[in-house]
C-alpha cells in the first residue's frame, strides 16, 4: 500500500512502508507489532519510538487507546497525516520527559533500546509509566546474528545480556527469537556478502575513525545502494515477503534475527 503526502528523510535507522527495497526489514519490524497486538485488547498502550506510525496503527486495532511517541517532529507530522483513528494519539517527545496522567497497561519499544547510551534510565522510566500488572514488550537486534556494526546503535545485546539487564527491572522476563524463512535468508545472504565486499575496501577500518555523523551518512548511502541493487536483482522474491516469513520461537538460536522480550511487572 502506498501512502500520500509527507515524505520522511530516509536513513538506515528507520524502516519505511513505502520503500520496496527494504520490504524484508519492514515486515521484520511489523512481525513484532503483530505479536504485541494480541495483548492489547481494551488496553492503554504506549508505543515508544513509533516512527512512521504503522506499528501504532496495528496495535490500535485491538487497543482501547494507543499513544505513539517519537522525538522526530517529522515522524510525528507524518503519523498524524496518515492515521486519524480516534483511539490513536501521536506525541512528539523525548521519552525521558514524557508523562501521562493515567497508568499505562502496555509499553512497547521495538528496535529502540539498542540506540540508548543509558538503557537503565529508560527501563526505570518504563517501570514508572506502567500500571500494576503492566506489560513491557521489547524487540532488539540479536547481536550474535548482526550482519555489520550499525553506526546508529550504541549497543546490541545477546540473549543472555538482554535477560540480565531486564531482570533488574521486571520480575518475569520471557525472551523469544525471531526466525525467518528461506526467502528472507536469501535476502540477508545477499546483503552480508555485499557488505563484506565493501568492508574489504577498508582493511584498516579507517572508517571507524570518522566522526559519527559522517559514518552514519556513509552507512545510509551504502545501505540504500545495496538494498536497491538487491531489489533489482531479486524483486520477485523480495516483493513476496510478508510477516508470514517471520516466526517467534521460545528457542533463541544464534541465527535469530531479533530478540523479543515479554516482561511482566507485578511489583508496581
Amino acid at each position: 500500500m502506498n501512502f500520500p503526502s509527507l515524505k520522511m528523510r530516509t536513513t538506515a535507522e528507520r524502516s519505511s512502508q513505502n520503500d520496496p527495497a527494504i520490504r524484508p526489514i519492514f515486515y521484520q519490524h511489523m512481525a513484532a507489532y503483530e505479536y504485541a497486538a494480541q495483548f492489547c485488547a481494551g488496553k492503554t498502550v504506549l508505543d515508544i519510538g513509533c516512527g512512521e506510525g504503522y506499528g501504532s496503527a496495528v496495535l490500535a486495532r485491538n487497543a482501547r487507546k494507543v499513544i505513539g511517541v517519537d522525538y522526530s517532529k517529522e515522524a510525528i507530522a507524518r503519523c498524524k497525516e496518515l492515521y486519524k483513528q480516534s483511539n490513536i494519539e501521536f506525541v512528539c517527545s523525548d521519552i525521558d520527559f514524557f508523562e501521562y496522567g493515567l497508568p499505562i497497561d502496555i509499553v512497547c519499544a521495538f528496535q529502540f533500546i539498542e540506540h540508548l547510551r543509558e538503557p537503565r534510565i529508560f527501563l526505570s522510566k518504563v517501570r514508572k509509566l506502567l500500571g500494576r500488572n503492566g506489560i513491557f514488550l521489547l524487540s532488539t537486534p540479536n547481536r550474535i546474528a548482526s550482519l555489520v556494526r550499525h553506526p546508529y546503535h550504541f549497543r546490541e545485546y545477546s540473549q543472555q545480556e538482554l535477560r540480565q539487564l531486564l531482570q533488574q527491572y521486571f520480575d518475569t522476563v520471557e525472551i523469544s527469537g525471531l526466525q525467518f524463512s528461506d526467502k528472507v535468508a536469501r535476502f540477508r545472504k545477499e546483503r552480508r556478502e555485499a557488505s563484506q565486499k565493501i568492508l574489504r575496501l577498508d582493511p584498516l577500518r579507517i572508517h571507524m575513525l570518522l566522526p559519527a555523523v559522517l559514518r552514519r551518512k556513509i552507512f545510509d548511502l551504502v545501505a540504500a545502494v545495496l538494498s536497491n541493487r538487491i531489489h533489482t536483482q531479486h524483486a520477485d522474491v523480495i516483493s513476496s515477503i510478508t510477516t508470514e516469513d517471520y516466526r517467534l520461537t521460545k528457542e533463541v538460536p544464534d541465527t535469530a534475527i531479533d530478540l523479543v522480550a515479554l516482561c511482566s511487572n507485578h511489583l508496581a
